[in-house]
């Protein structure tokens, strides 16, 4: 019935472009949030920490007039989880109005004749709850400390805490150059531990995601230079609906405002090596081309052969053939005559 080929739902390049996005954006949606919220439990538990500290001899005090350990805990637990409640009903509005506004560039990028952005509770109650687990987390420590405390000790001012000489004091000609102020912070840093370590991952985790941020704007904007002006230099591409000769070839060459035109042919077929298969296409062009050069990740220029084939390394172990191995290729238009070709060459490319 004229049907040249049919290409299977998982091979096609509009369907693996979208799957890529929606995976990406899976995982986005799983690690940087994470990330925040485990910095948030950590920071919570650093302020329930204190707040309980400062309100020692109030605890003491309630303690001794008959409220339970109970009450105490629940005291500072419904601080965190008020805090777990509002950041999670506002991130939930937020993100729907995110979604929204993400749906409608999908819908213009990827030209859906239908895309809309609906409520889903399901996924609201996952994010609120989770926004809770990680608040009850981070109050859990500073609340259990209160529930330690007899009475008696607590209406008393907290005792500081056990000093002692930092492994740092055994450099006496490093530590003796250093201002008393200097001394004051190292010995807060390595005497609170837990403290610093919070510290320390939460600075971590911000410049990772600073980093992480400016090196996908970097990438971008490499792979656009790398791709249309070293490999794609032509300013215009014409395509013919079927296969054209030189006499197509030398017209386009006369058109007005033409400098430089080259041919191109591209083949669609299957590549069969034994039981390994892979539906690609084949891109002949001159040897000597200079408006599309392909180029390897050296940024060096990628020979093209006289006859033969240069494949990529991702094809090349689908396939399981290296440079000098024979593969057979069916093209989909024409007879559709398996034909032998030689590999010549395997480029590493993006």
């Amino acid at each position: 019935f004229g049907v040249a080929q049919t290409t299977p739902l998982q091979l096609q390049v509009s369907n693996q472009f979208l799957t890529g996005e929606i995976q990406g954006l899976g995982a986005t949606a799983t690690i940087i949030p994470a990330i925040f919220l485990l910095v948030a439990a950590l920071v919570l538990n650093v302020l329930i920490t204190r707040l309980a500290r400062q309100q020692r001899t109030v605890i003491g005090t309630l303690k001794a007039l008959g409220y339970t350990d109970w009450q105490v805990f629940s005291h500072f637990l419904k601080y965190g989880l008020s805090v777990g409640i509002v950041g999670g009903l506002s991130g939930s509005v937020l993100g729907y109005l995110s979604a929204t506004g993400m749906t409608l560039v999908y819908r213009q990028f990827f030209e859906f004749p239908d895309l809309r952005s609906g409520f889903y509770w399901y996924t609201h109650i996952v994010g609120i709850s989770v926004s809770l687990l990680c608040a009850v987390l981070g109050s859990l420590h500073g609340a259990r400390a209160m529930l330690k405390l007899q009475p008696a000790a607590a209406m008393r001012p907290e005792p500081p805490k056990r000093g002692g000489r930092i492994w740092l004091e055994r450099f006496a000609a490093c530590w003796n150059s250093l201002s008393s102020h200097w001394r004051m912070s190292l010995r807060s840093i390595f005497r609170n531990r837990l403290r610093t370590t919070a510290g320390l991952f939460a600075a971590a985790m911000g410049a990772a995601l600073l980093f992480a941020g400016f090196m996908m704007t970097e990438i971008q904007y490499f792979l656009i230079d790398f791709q249309f002006h070293r490999i794609v230099r032509s300013d215009i591409d014409l395509a013919f609906a079927d296969e054209r000769g030189d006499d197509a070839w030398d017209e386009v060459k006369r058109l007005p405002g033409v400098d430089l035109a080259e041919p191109q042919f591209n083949l669609g077929c299957t590549f069969v090596n034994g039981p390994y298969r892979r539906k690609s296409g084949i891109t002949g062009m001159l040897a000597d081309a200079s408006l599309t050069v392909p180029q390897d990740i050296e940024n060096q220029p990628i020979p093209i052969p006289e006859t033969g084939l240069v494949i990529t390394r991702r094809l090349a172990e689908i396939l399981h053939v290296g440079p000098g191995d024979q593969i057979t290729v069916i093209p989909v238009i024409g007879e559709r005559r398996p034909v032998k070709t030689v590999i010549t060459r395997v480029a590493d490319s993006y």
